[in-house]
Formats: C-alpha cells, structure tokens, sequence
C-alpha cells in the first residue's frame, strides 16, 4: 500500500466511528467512513506531485 492508501484507510476507519458514535446508524457510519476516507486521502497526498 501507497502512503496515500494508508491514510485513505486510516481516514475512513477513523471516519466510519466517527459517524457511528454520533447518531449510531448504518447510513451515518458510511457517511462518517466516505468523508473520512477523502479527509485521510486529500491529507496524506504526495505534496511533490502537485
């Protein structure tokens, strides 16, 4: 895995409980996971490819 998969990963894990503990269901657990993964991909992008 690439540094920027890690921190997709991590960001939606991390976003998935996130959303799970503020309102418990499914639909905000994947909210939680899709916005946190794009967080985790968008902050672990390579900055010397831009």
């Amino acid at each position: 895995m690439t540094h920027q998969e890690k921190g997709t990963a991590a960001g939606a894990a991390v976003g998935g409980v996130a959303g799970n503990l503020l309102c418990g269901g499914v639909l905000c657990t994947g909210a939680g996971a899709v916005v946190g993964g794009v967080v985790g991909h968008e902050v672990s992008e390579d900055k010397d490819k831009k």
